[in-house]
C-alpha cells in the first residue's frame, strides 16, 4: 500500500515529465529548425542528452507523463530501434564537434587500408620463395574479401545509410577483428617449425606447419570478411525496405 505524504504533494517543484514543454510543441518546428539547431552548437559547447521512452511496463496510479503501458514488446522494440537511427543521425549531424580534422581522419583510414595490403603483399612474397601457391591464393581471397568489407561501409554511408560508426559493428569480422585473427596467425605461424635447412634431406618437401597455419588464418579471414559483406548488403538492404514504407525514417542524402 502507498504512503500518502500530503506535505510533499503540497510543495511546489518543477516537473519534467516532457522536455521541451508541451507549450513549445507546435505544427511551425521541423526537419529544417532541427537542422539549424545542431548547426549552431559552439564546438567547445558541453551538450545535454534527453530521452523520453514514452513506454513502461505497468502505469503509475501517479504518473503525469505521456507514457502507455508496452504490452507488446514489438511496440518497445519498434520505437528502440527507431530511436537508435534518430541517435545515428544527430551523432552524424553533430560530428563536427570532434576534435579530428576531415583530413586527419581521411588519412588514418587510408593507411590503415593501406597497412592491411602491405601485410598481405609480404605474405605472398615470402612465400614465392618457397614455391607455395595456396597461401598465395587465400592472401589474395582474404584480401578482396577485407576491402569489399571497407567498400560496403564506405559506400553506404556515403547513401545516407546507417551514419556515424553504426556500421563499424555490424557483421562478424569488422577491420580490428580481422587484424587481430592476422596478428594471431603470423605469430603461430612464426613460432611452428618450417621448411628444414636441408630441403634434400627426409621430410625436406613436407609442408610446414608454419604453412598449414598461415593457410588456415587466410582461410579464416576470407570466410569470416565474406559474411561480413552479406551481413553488411543485407542491413542496408533493411534499412532501404523501412526507409521506402516509413518516410520519417529515410536517411538524407548530402552531395
Amino acid at each position: 500500500m502507498w504512503r500518502y505524504h500530503p506535505d510533499l504533494l503540497a510543495t511546489p517543484v518543477p516537473r519534467y515529465t516532457s522536455f521541451p514543454t508541451a507549450a513549445e510543441f507546435g505544427d511551425d518546428v521541423g526537419q529544417g529548425n532541427l537542422k539549424s539547431a545542431l548547426d549552431s552548437i559552439d564546438p567547445e559547447e558541453p551538450l545535454s542528452l534527453y530521452l523520453h521512452i514514452p513506454y513502461c511496463r505497468e502505469i503509475c496510479w501517479y504518473c503525469g507523463c505521456n507514457t502507455g503501458a508496452a504490452n507488446k514488446r514489438s511496440r518497445l522494440a519498434a520505437y528502440i530501434r527507431r530511436l537508435r537511427e534518430e541517435i545515428a543521425l544527430t551523432a552524424a549531424a553533430i560530428r563536427r564537434r570532434q576534435r579530428v580534422s576531415r583530413l586527419g581522419a581521411f588519412y588514418d583510414s587510408v593507411f590503415d587500408r593501406a597497412g592491411e595490403v602491405v601485410v598481405y603483399l609480404g605474405i605472398v612474397w615470402g612465400t614465392l620463395d618457397f614455391g607455395l601457391w595456396l597461401p598465395i591464393v587465400l592472401a589474395a581471397g582474404a584480401l578482396a574479401s577485407s576491402t569489399m568489407v571497407s567498400y560496403v561501409r564506405a559506400k553506404s554511408e556515403g547513401l545516407g545509410f546507417t551514419p556515424g560508426t553504426g556500421m563499424a559493428a555490424v557483421g562478424l569480422a569488422p577491420r580490428e577483428v580481422r587484424v587481430a585473427i592476422l596478428g594471431i596467425g603470423l605469430l603461430v605461424a612464426g613460432l611452428l617449425p618450417g621448411f628444414p635447412e636441408d630441403m634434400d634431406g627426409a621430410g625436406g618437401l613436407a609442408y610446414p606447419l608454419s604453412g598449414l597455419a598461415i593457410d588456415a588464418t587466410l582461410a579464416l579471414i576470407t570466410v569470416l570478411a565474406t559474411v561480413t559483406v552479406i551481413q553488411r548488403i543485407l542491413h542496408v538492404r533493411r534499412q532501404a525496405t523501412v526507409a521506402s514504407t516509413d518516410a520519417s525514417t529515410r536517411p538524407s542524402i548530402t552531395h
